[in-house]
């Protein structure tokens, strides 16, 4: 217990650790600390481990300084609970399935070393790695031969390559650019399911690629560049609403690289690309 009365350990697993972490991102970036310095404290003091505390870290990170502008009375706008009722409605005005993407689909059969210029012009830096832990940044041609072996890729540009305070990784929030994609995905649902909401949600932003997860999802690159950060976090919550994971809107949250490779799975598919839903596309 500090002298203030608050306690700065964090409790167990199950306990309360989100919510211990976005409290102690709020209380540090008030006393004055850099991110750099409370992602070090929270990636030490965490009791969660892996990918699951990394990206409970950079949300707190992303979120403590609104909350902070908001003042000491506001609480943070919680994310929606998923609405069975009006996900099974949007499927329905849908009436889009996985091959019927595949159909409508612009441009057809398109590896990662074809899409990947297209979403991201002029050769910016690129996060993105076999897996979690072996990825780095490096700028988009030095990934272009090797892109279709990766599984994972951050879908906004880096604007540096500084390594964590931690050593562990390149891939955090003050090393990412302007949010250029939302990515929207969900573990709920059938392949069909999935495809026919992200379809219904291209009625409100242009909807660029989907991809298949080889697994059982199937995610949907939103082009988001042009829009300012109100609209994309309402068009993410109502995402959330029709069962969508928040996860996805921290900026350096990883996701399915287009065309990559998921190990014991194989082929990420690119199931559907429409390079004229991205601004500045030839």
């Amino acid at each position: 217990m500090n002298r203030h009365g608050h306690t700065e350990q964090c409790p167990p697993e199950g306990d309360g650790v989100n919510e211990w972490t976005f409290k102690i991102a709020c209380r540090k970036f008030k006393a004055g600390w850099s991110e750099n310095r409370v992602r070090e404290y929270l990636s030490q003091h965490t009791t969660r481990t892996g990918r699951k505390a990394d990206e409970e870290i950079e949300r707190a990170i992303e979120r403590a300084p609104e909350w902070i502008k908001r003042g000491k009375a506001a609480s943070f706008k919680k994310w929606p609970n998923a609405s069975r009722a009006k996900r099974q409605k949007a499927i329905a005005d849908s009436g889009i399935g996985i091959e019927e993407l595949r159909r409508v689909s612009p441009q057809k059969q398109m590896s990662a070393e074809q899409v990947l210029p297209i979403l991201f012009p002029g050769d910016p830096l690129i996060w993105a790695g076999m897996s979690v832990g072996s990825g780095d940044t490096l700028s988009l041609h030095q990934w272009l031969p090797v892109a279709g072996l990766q599984q994972f890729i951050v879908p906004s540009p880096m604007v540096r390559r500084d390594v964590a305070p931690d050593g562990r990784s390149r891939r955090f929030l003050s090393n990412t650019g302007p949010r250029r994609f939302l990515v929207i995905e969900s573990d709920t649902g059938t392949s069909d399911e999935q495809t026919a909401i992200l379809w219904h949600l291209a009625r409100f932003a242009p909807f660029a690629l989907a991809v298949h997860s080889a697994g059982k999802s199937v995610h949907g690159w939103f082009y988001v560049a042009e829009r300012d950060e109100k609209a994309n976090r309402e068009f993410m919550e109502y995402a959330v609403l029709l069962g969508a994971d928040h996860a996805t809107f921290v900026k350096c949250q990883l996701v399915r690289m287009p065309g990559g490779h998921r190990p014991n799975k194989g082929k990420q598919e690119i199931l559907f690309f429409n390079p004229a839903a991205i601004g500045g596309a030839q």
